[in-house]
This record gives C-alpha cells, sequence and structure tokens, in this order.
C-alpha cells in the first residue's frame, strides 16, 4: 500500500535527521538502522509498479512486502558523501572488517523522554534537545562505542548557536532531499490502483528548514 509506504518513509527521514543532529552534535557516525518499505522501487519509472500490488512487475507472486530496504530507496547515499555526512549501514556490525571490540561492544540505550520526566536510571536525553543537552547526555559515554536513540524523531530540536543551527539546516536540506521514485499508472489511471486519500497528498510534507516545506516524492 502505498499509503502506508510514504507515513513510513516519513517516519524514517524525521528520524534520520534527528539522529543525524545528535551524531554532529556529539562528533560520532551514524550508525542507520534497519529501514522498513511497504513498497519496492522501480529504478526507470516505466513500470505499472501499483498494478504489481507495490512489487517489481514480475515479482508479485512473491511475499516480501514489507522489505528492509537500502538507503537509495529514499535518499541518495551520493549526496551524503559528496556534502561529508559521515555515516554507516546497518550491516556495519556484521563487517568481518571492523574490529571485534566494535562488533562485539554493548550497545548503550539512550531513552529520549519529555523533558519533566527526566531523572530516571539511566543515560537520558530530553525530547527536543539542543546541543547543549545532547553534550551533557553524552558526557559519560565518551569511551562507549554505540549509544542507541530510544526515539530519535524526538530528539533534537536546534543548535543554541545561530550559525551553526542555519549551516545545519542548510546541510539537511542538501542531504535529506528524496529521490525521484516513478511509477506510470496506464491504462486504468493511478486512481484505479491509488487509495484516494493517498492521491489527494500529492505531495509528502517533510519538516526541514524550520517549516512545512513541499518535496516532490510521489506525482
Amino acid at each position: 500500500d502505498l499509503g502506508t509506504h510514504l507515513n513510513a518513509l516519513q517516519s524514517h527521514l524525521s528520524g534520520i535527521r534527528g539522529a543525524l543532529a545528535v551524531a554532529r552534535a556529539t562528533g560520532r557516525v551514524l550508525l542507520l538502522p534497519k529501514l522498513t518499505c511497504y513498497c519496492d522501487k522501480t529504478w526507470g519509472g516505466h513500470d505499472n509498479i501499483f498494478k504489481s500490488k507495490c512489487k517489481y512487475p514480475g515479482a508479485e507472486g512473491g511475499d516480501f512486502l514489507p522489505l528492509q530496504c537500502p538507503l537509495d530507496h529514499f535518499l541518495s547515499p551520493s549526496a551524503w558523501v559528496e556534502a561529508g555526512v559521515p555515516f554507516r549501514t546497518e550491516s556495519y556490525l556484521r563487517d568481518a572488517r571492523v574490529p571485534k571490540a566494535v562488533r562485539d561492544s554493548k550497545i548503550v540505550r539512550m531513552e529520549v523522554v519529555p523533558r519533566g520526566q527526566l531523572g530516571g536510571s539511566g543515560p537520558q536525553l530530553p525530547e527536543g534537545a539542543s546541543d547543549d543537552d545532547v553534550h551533557t547526555a553524552f558526557a559519560s559515554l565518551e569511551h562507549v562505542p554505540i549509544v542507541e536513540l530510544s526515539n530519535a524523531r524526538a530528539a533534537f530540536c536546534r543548535f543554541n548557536n545561530a550559525s551553526e543551527d542555519a549551516i545545519f539546516e542548510k546541510l539537511m536540506n542538501d542531504v535529506m532531499r528524496p529521490v525521484a521514485w516513478c511509477s506510470e499508472c496506464h491504462p486504468e489511471g493511478c486512481a484505479h490502483w491509488v487509495k484516494k486519500e493517498t492521491l489527494l497528498t500529492g505531495r509528502v510534507q517533510l519538516h526541514i528548514m524550520g517549516k512545512e516545506e513541499k518535496i516532490d516524492f510521489f506525482l
């Protein structure tokens, strides 16, 4: 279902943005989680993926949705590389080239909680944190190789330094633009294959630069 797919991608994008902000504030490298897609991706745009039940034409008989999808299903990894944004895919910890001490290290979970509920045991970060909040929360975790955020979508709000905040927002505008995701709907037309409420959205709304910005995602 395309509507479910778009909702999932919005959630992924929001979480990635929050996690990138925390990684930038701490000087860490983002380790991407497993990302779930509810539609396959056609790379040419000349196939009717909707007629094939959101699966690549010819594969509609397979039972593989939802699937774990790579970053390039909805963002451009090359744009990240060009912008100098370091990241690792979720398979990183299974790579034999990664030091065993890192692969076998315990993952420390940081709970992202409402600011009024801070004070429990274990590492905590207030929702809508600033970079100063992040520095405080990570102060005792300098030697912890991997920290997992319980809710990256709610983790970060802004850098307190206006210049740094503007730089980060521009960076997000450069690297968080969804890549082309195209499909034909002929001969019946998209209204035959896609739910009316999904067609009415026309675009995905992403919160990227401190305002609601329309990004072409599905036309």
